[in-house]
């Protein structure tokens, strides 16, 4: 019993690790495009909020999940992580329009970033339902 709390403190620690990473990482490094000169936004600003919305939704999320005991409550807010990161994965670029060329902050650094921490997340939360799937099966 001690060693599966033990994997699953681990597990869920490097799940929050990964999370909190995100959060800094798009508020300091993985930016999108500044003000034009005249003050106005593109539309790369508006995928960065909603960006750094998901990463705070994830952490929390992350955060609740291991605090929580119950296996299948776990998977359950695993499948909440698994949707949002989903979205954060589709939201520069298909469904927010980034800029025109390639060599803008946005293409260049934010939008590799949130693919990789989607897919991470994504992982993670799989992992997790699968886990719990199985285990579930198991006690039947």
């Amino acid at each position: 019993m001690k060693k599966n709390l033990l994997s699953t403190l681990i597990f869920d620690g490097c799940e929050i690790l990964v999370a909190i990473f995100l959060v800094i990482g798009i508020n300091f490094w993985f930016n999108a495009c500044g003000a034009k000169d005249d003050g106005t936004y593109m539309n790369c600003h508006n995928a960065l909020v909603i960006v750094k919305a998901l990463s705070y939704l994830l952490l929390s999320l992350s955060i609740i999940k291991c605090i929580i005991p119950y296996r299948n409550m776990k998977a359950g807010i695993s499948i909440g992580i698994f949707g949002s990161s989903l979205i954060m994965i589709l939201v520069p670029n298909t469904l927010i329009n980034l800029c025109q060329m390639d060599m803008m902050v946005c293409n260049s650094s934010m939008k590799p970033w949130t693919l990789v921490f989607g897919i991470l997340f994504m992982t993670y939360s799989l992992l997790e339902i699968i886990y719990a799937l199985f285990k579930a099966r198991k006690n039947k």
